[in-house]
């Protein structure tokens, strides 16, 4: 999504205006795909795994980049949801989680029963300390995308931290039948074996874990503590 907005604002540049703040822009926009080009090759990694794709890009974006990113997608296209989605990405990566909240429930009364947004949503709201209304939000994301690892994860990840140990082994178990390799997945559900004094079974699943990454620190790390209990 970013490279096509970026592309189409290279196409057209009526759709930025003809002033020179615009036309700065623009010329900014040129580095910008550049530098989205070359950062990833492989665009289908967008489709199979968008949020992390964009994830790595803010944060290789210094705050002048993406600043100037951010005054592209609202000279474009304002009240697309879509490009209020990845302003609010855009906020969240730069600790800006109230501006992410707006920006999702705008885009949210534009394209209602989105589930990205709606998984956006929690992970902004939990980052205020709204867990609740971040929960209630995972759970929609997961209502809206039954067949989607990541929005399971989020809300087991968010189960397990407020211990509700026994919910997020429920989320967590259907992130790993979708996922047979969501290492984090996995990690947090050998967490919530863990939390109920199964540890032989948490031991087990970290080393199923290392099975399939050996040099994953969050298994190895855990691994550790059971061994050092």
């Amino acid at each position: 999504p970013v490279i096509a907005i970026l592309e189409e604002c290279l196409r057209d540049a009526s759709k930025v205006g003809t002033d020179p703040d615009a036309r700065d822009l623009q010329a900014r926009a040129t580095s910008l795909l550049t530098f989205v080009r070359e950062f990833d090759h492989s665009l289908s990694a967008v489709v199979r795994a968008r949020t992390d794709v964009l994830r790595k890009l803010f944060a290789a974006l210094n705050d002048q980049n993406a600043k100037d990113l951010d005054r592209l997608l609202v000279a474009l296209a304002p009240n697309n949801a879509e490009v209020l989605r990845l302003r609010a990405v855009c906020s969240h990566l730069r600790k800006r989680f109230s501006e992410a909240v707006e920006l999702l429930r705008r885009a949210d009364t534009i394209k209602p029963n989105d589930a990205l947004i709606w998984n956006n949503l929690g992970s902004a709201l939990g980052e205020l300390g709204e867990m609740d209304n971040a929960l209630a939000a995972f759970r929609r994301s997961c209502e809206l995308a039954p067949n989607t690892a990541a929005a399971w994860f989020n809300l087991g990840k968010a189960l397990e931290q407020q211990l509700y140990v026994r919910e997020a082994q429920d989320a967590l178990k259907r992130v790993i039948e979708l996922d047979p390799k969501h290492l984090p997945g996995r990690v947090v559900y050998a967490q919530t074996l863990r939390a109920l004094g199964r540890t032989a079974e948490a031991a087990a699943e970290y080393r199923l874990v290392l099975t399939l990454q050996p040099d994953y620190l969050p298994a190895l790390t855990g691994l550790v503590g059971i061994k050092t209990v």
